[in-house]
């Protein structure tokens, strides 16, 4: 994050607009911005009454002044129209003193206060009756005080109920610094897909107002994210770009950011001359403005180039360094490294038989440390393994009387037709918690700790209780998003293969489908059903596919290569069975509930599969109910 600073900083102001004003500016568009500003100050000075024209004149001499010279001084006579604006209740007047105030107190690093007038200004904003627009500013303000407190899932909700308003406008430059912010949090929130999506938005907004100076912090922020995604040669282009704009300008924080985002290019390339190269242009460019904030990554890298190539001497100045820099001499895990490096650099100076005598009993050492370390990890991994079984155990007498609970509330929902889609979710939550599931499931975790497949127990055991989380959590909503669906398949079919084994295998298909949300614990009971009555009971390779499709509706389509229904159903005959499926009784009966409150007929197919009139398998097109990201209610 530190190596982009320079990018931010150049962009946090970028496109910076201010509230239209209700009256019509008397200054000339031929004039330039100094003369503007002399021009305001003069009518100021000259219109002395405290009422709205007073107000917009000084809103609009801070604009000229904040594109003029970004001059800090304007707080007492902003102050003093806030004052006005409240004395004439001014409610769009208030908004617009408040929104200049709080980037006046973000610049000065009064986050707190900032935020406080913010948020006042917005609650103003939201009950006037004016265009969207003329709330845009406020809502950019607000995220840019969540991006610099590190809130990055707040200024993304913020970021993206921004851009919806901005789709149904022209196109502006200031559109590029909303894409731009909305790209850097969902890079800090570790969603590089979306995060080059959103900055390259911003790009071309940049470049179709040939804006160089954005294309340029456009690119460096692309290049970390490739960097993050391990798409190193992707980044390089661009940062070469970059670069040539950035010496061409002089704008030398701008030239030592990028040296440094391309020599951590070229470390992940493993082309350690060129990233020891620019690490050092990086370092000098810094040195020469006086920020050294820097240089502890810069180190931290050269030490990592330098070590591969074998230079220990290099690499062990280099670490020294950025450990004096982080006041962390005393880590144990850093002394270990400076210990090995020591080392190196003595063995290849030195080859005399003392020293050689002294390095072979390190090693000893170390191999009987490492054995200790093995010891005492056994251990604690037993232990580890113990109390995640008691946990198993209490969550499942947790279940029972969730179970219980959920029995109880269900006949209280029955009674009245206003909560029939609630009693359906709380059958659809039974339905997950199928005791001979967990019982499978559990007893193939024992089998695991029985053959001392220690480390396989363990992952399951924690997917089982990811699995029962993600049921009771899930249940509490109508809609989750369709990535949080996905992952709950995912485990869960994870620990049905632990039962089949190598013979089953199966495939989620998402087709890219994001945004929407969907009916929370739909499509499992599908997949269980699948899997009981036709996979179950298939000889050899057992197939399961689940494909989501978004066109006029939202399909999940299921296919299996089991052996039918019909073969199914005659199975079931001969074993007596008279059993009803509840979970697909739940589901048919919460479709109907879904169609009914959206209007739309929501209900799901299964189609038998043949081949020359032999069975082999059963299709499934589940048409699901959804809602899109932006609409949420």
């Amino acid at each position: 994050m530190k190596i982009i600073i320079s990018f931010l900083i150049t962009f946090l102001f970028f496109g910076l607009t201010i509230f239209s004003s209700e009256v019509k500016d008397s200054v000339t568009t031929v004039l330039s911005m100094e003369e503007k500003v002399a021009v305001k100050v003069k009518e100021i000075k000259g219109y002395l009454v405290k009422d709205k024209n007073r107000v917009n004149l000084i809103i609009l001499y801070y604009s000229y002044l904040e594109h003029y010279s970004r001059n800090n001084k304007i707080e007492p006579l902003m102050q003093e129209a806030l004052n006005i604006a409240r004395e004439v209740e001014y409610p769009l007047g208030i908004a617009k003193c408040l929104n200049i105030l709080s980037i006046k107190y973000h610049r000065n690093s009064m986050f707190d206060t900032s935020l406080i007038m913010t948020l006042e200004a917005i609650e103003i904003l939201e009950k006037l009756d004016i265009k969207p627009d003329d709330i845009l500013d406020a809502y950019t303000n607000l995220s840019t005080i969540y991006i610099t407190t590190n809130e990055y899932k707040k200024a993304l909700e913020i970021n993206l109920k921004t851009i919806h308003i901005i789709k149904k406008d022209d196109l502006l430059l200031s559109h590029a610094r909303i894409y731009f912010y909305t790209g850097l949090c969902y890079e800090n929130l570790k969603q590089y897909e979306k995060a080059e999506v959103y900055y390259l938005k911003a790009k071309e907004i940049a470049a179709q107002f040939n804006f160089s100076g954005g294309i340029a912090i456009a690119n460096g922020s692309l290049a970390e994210v490739y960097n993050k995604q391990g798409e190193h040669e992707k980044a390089l282009p661009i940062l070469f770009e970059t670069l040539e704009y950035a010496k061409k300008e002089g704008q030398m924080p701008t030239v030592a950011a990028t040296n440094h985002i391309l020599a951590n290019s070229f470390l992940g390339l493993k082309k350690h001359n060129q990233a020891i190269k620019y690490y050092n242009e990086s370092k000098a460019v810094f040195d020469k403005l006086g920020n050294k904030n820097v240089h502890q990554d810069i180190y931290k890298g050269l030490y990592v180039a330098y070590e591969k190539k074998g230079m220990y001497k290099e690499a062990l100045e280099n670490h020294i360094l950025a450990i004096q820099i982080s006041d962390s001499l005393f880590n144990l895990e850093k002394n270990t490294v400076l210990d090995d490096l020591k080392t190196k650099y003595g063995t290849n100076e030195i080859k005399k038989e003392k020293e050689l005598a002294e390095a072979n009993e390190k090693i000893a050492e170390q191999k009987t440390d490492l054995s200790n370390r093995l010891l005492i990890f056994s251990i604690l991994f037993s232990l580890i393994i113990l109390m995640l079984l008691i946990y198993i155990f209490n969550r499942m007498k947790l279940i029972r009387k969730k179970n219980k609970q959920l029995d109880e509330a269900y006949l209280f929902l029955e009674e009245s037709k206003k909560y029939e889609l609630a009693a359906s979710n709380l059958k659809a939550l039974k339905s997950q918690m199928n005791p001979h599931f967990i019982f499978n499931s559990l007893n193939s975790i024992q089998d695991l700790i029985i053959k001392n497949e220690k480390e396989t127990s363990y992952d399951y055991i924690v997917l089982f209780a990811e699995l029962v989380r993600s049921s009771l959590n899930n249940s509490n909503y109508d809609f989750i998003p369709i990535e949080e669906e996905v992952q709950f398949l995912e485990v869960y079919l994870k620990l049905e293969k632990l039962r089949f084994g190598e013979e089953f295998n199966y495939e989620l298909i998402t087709n890219e489908i994001d945004d929407v949300f969907i009916p929370s614990l739909i499509i499992q009971p599908f997949l269980e059903n699948a899997l009981l009555h036709g996979l179950m009971h298939k000889k050899g390779r057992k197939n399961l596919s689940i494909e989501f499709k978004l066109e006029e509706e939202l399909l999940c389509i299921i296919t299996d290569n089991g052996v039918g229904r019909e073969e199914a159903k005659r199975i079931k005959q001969r074993r007596g069975a008279s059993h009803e499926s509840f979970a697909m009784n739940a589901i048919e009966e919460r479709l109907k509930l879904l169609s009914e409150r959206f209007d739309t007929t929501y209900e799901f197919k299964v189609e038998d599969l043949y081949e020359y009139d032999i069975a082999t398998g059963t299709k499934i097109i589940l048409s699901i109910p959804f809602k899109e990201e932006y609409y949420q209610d």
